[in-house]
């Protein structure tokens, strides 16, 4: 080790020597700053995205979307059903079928058969379904001296088949034209029912389908009625399949579908019989007509 004699030759020769200091070479690639990094990311994203995988990926996705949104439509249907009008009913102290065939005019207009083999339909009492005792039915008819009573087979007219209308009940469900209520079937002889009324359990009832008709009108073509009834119990009645309308002589008669009915008070009330459920239900009405451009859904609750 050099000792330092006291000059200043001796100070430069008591230091040590220096050592030679060597530099790392470190590559030009592991260099690169975070700005460069993240535009080299995405200029491989891009590269992949343009590429036959991203064109891939893209097409899967559109895919999907597109299933999705066709899987997604059922549900919110069946989320959304739209509004339906309903009423209560109680005891006292369910696709319409559209017309798509061609219509006959002259049939359209064709007053009720009341000759020939429409008359034994006329004659017929139903008595499987009952008439309504004459005390009940008093206090159900319209008391209204505009009740139309037909005297005429003229297009236009009643065609000689007169009717009578029932009394709306107040819990009677309305909505645009239409209006539903029910009328249980009387079972017993001066048996009081009322329109409204809830049926027993087992006691078959109609369903009184009521439309509000323009003025000019003095007969309705039943055809042009279409629905369905739908009970809770898995009922279910075309509309105006069997259906029955009110006559002059207080009883029930049975309504061809081919044929018009009359409008009496500016209404037509088409009757619907509905056999009896073991157990009160809800009958949901989906009804529609060409004639007045409606389409309604209303339901009765029965308690």
């Amino acid at each position: 080790m050099p000792v330092w004699d006291g000059t200043a030759q001796g100070i430069a020769k008591a230091q040590p020597p220096r050592l030679p200091v060597v530099s790392e070479s470190v590559p030009a690639s592991d260099v690169l700053s975070s700005d460069e990094t993240e535009l080299t990311l995405r200029q491989r994203f891009w590269e992949w995205l343009n590429g036959d995988e991203g064109a891939g990926a893209a097409m899967s996705f559109v895919f999907h979307v597109v299933v999705l949104s066709l899987m997604a439509i059922p549900i919110y249907r069946a989320a959304n059903p739209g509004s339906v009008i309903s009423t209560t009913v109680t005891e006292a102290d369910p696709e319409p079928n559209l017309i798509s065939t061609n219509i006959d005019v002259d049939t359209l207009l064709a007053p009720p058969d009341i000759s020939g083999g429409g008359s034994d339909n006329m004659d017929q009492l139903l008595t499987a379904i009952g008439e309504i005792p004459q005390d009940a039915f008093n206090s159900m008819v319209l008391d209204n001296k505009n009740a139309t009573k037909g005297d005429s087979t003229e297009p236009g007219q009643d065609g000689g088949l007169t009717g009578i209308r029932i009394k709306e009940p107040k819990n009677a469900v309305k909505a645009g034209s239409f209006t539903v209520f029910t009328l249980p079937i009387a079972q017993a002889f001066r048996e009081k029912v009322e329109p409204g009324q809830a049926p027993r359990p087992g006691q078959d009832y109609f369903i009184v389908v009521q439309l509000a008709m323009p003025r000019n009108r003095s007969i309705y073509p039943l055809r042009d009625l279409t629905g369905v009834i739908v009970g809770t119990d898995g009922y279910r009645q075309k509309v105006p399949e069997g259906a029955f309308i009110m006559g002059e002589k207080q009883q029930f008669l049975p309504a061809p579908v081919t044929q018009a009915i009359p409008v009496v008070d500016g209404v037509v009330q088409v009757f619907i019989r509905v056999p009896g459920a073991d157990r009160l239900v809800q009958d949901k009405i989906h009804v529609s007509s060409r004639l007045l451009r409606e389409k309604q859904d209303l339901e009765i609750i029965f308690k």
